[in-house]
């Protein structure tokens, strides 16, 4: 306010007066004080003296809009940031497409979500390989829920290769998308390897029992009931046990093993009858 006041303010004070508000602008992001934050940044702006600085401002008013969920008002900020000439040698300058893309992939708007993603990929300089692939596994889903089964599973596996995190949720994925194609062997092969290589995940339990449905689709009864077994044995207390025990009395049933059939039934009925 006391720079505002004078009369004469030469480059030293404007260039003082955009750092400090810049940077007052900064704590309150920090303090998760996003509107004030906005409106620092917008004074930050009034003597644009430093053209990164500048650029910065609408990056991280762009930041403070996704925080408070205002996808759109993000999306214009980055935008912004992007056509001036001082973010093009920032790091933030690739970042801005990251976070544009998932701006519209909160959104449901998958199409630019996915345009977007891909530039972020696609840029040479770009290190952050955990940022990378999880772009990968934006597109594929975004891809799976379009049901662009194709390109879900060329994306999800990219997101494999580049090793950056989540590879058992991408696998689990690529072997549910070979199951919509009745790919049922790819499937169950998929399925298997996240069992045996990701013990810990919260997938491993899920991809035991999928794999198992997959050789109940493929005609393959006795690996189906074998590994349907396994996972009530194994993880007794887990919810997908009631569906095992299931699918193990329908194979029976189809079998014409009616009394162990009928065992079946009655277990789920008594033990997990308040599950169902």
């Amino acid at each position: 306010e006391a720079i505002d006041k004078m009369d004469n303010i030469d480059f030293n004070m404007k260039n003082a007066y955009q750092m400090m508000a810049y940077n007052h602008a900064v704590e309150m992001y920090d303090d998760g004080r996003y509107g004030a934050a906005v409106h620092n940044f917008k004074m930050s702006r009034k003597y644009p003296v430093d053209p990164h600085i500048t650029a910065m401002s609408h990056y991280w008013s762009a930041e403070c809009m996704y925080q408070q969920q205002k996808y759109d008002e993000a999306i214009a900020e980055y935008k912004t940031f992007l056509q001036i000439p001082g973010s093009y040698s920032l790091p933030e300058h690739n970042d801005a497409y990251y976070n544009i893309a998932y701006c519209h992939f909160k959104k449901g708007d998958y199409e630019p979500a996915i345009q977007n993603f891909r530039t972020f990929t696609q840029d040479p300089n770009e290190t952050a390989h955990d940022k990378i692939a999880d772009a990968y596994l934006r597109i594929g889903d975004a891809y799976f829920v379009s049901k662009n089964d194709d390109q879900a599973i060329e994306f999800y596996r990219k997101a494999i290769a580049e090793n950056g995190g989540q590879v058992d949720y991408a696998k689990y994925q690529v072997g549910m998308v070979q199951g919509f194609q009745m790919n049922y062997g790819g499937k169950a092969t998929t399925m298997l390897d996240i069992v045996n290589n990701h013990k810990g995940s919260v997938f491993a339990v899920p991809a035991l029992f999928e794999a198992a449905e997959a050789f109940r689709l493929n005609d393959e009864n006795g690996k189906a009931m074998q590994h349907y077994e396994k996972l009530i044995i194994d993880y007794p207390n887990h919810p997908k046990v009631v569906d095992a025990v299931f699918q193990i009395a329908s194979l029976h049933f189809i079998d014409e093993n009616y009394d162990q059939a009928e065992k079946g039934y009655l277990r789920v009925i008594n033990e997990f009858n308040n599950e169902t």
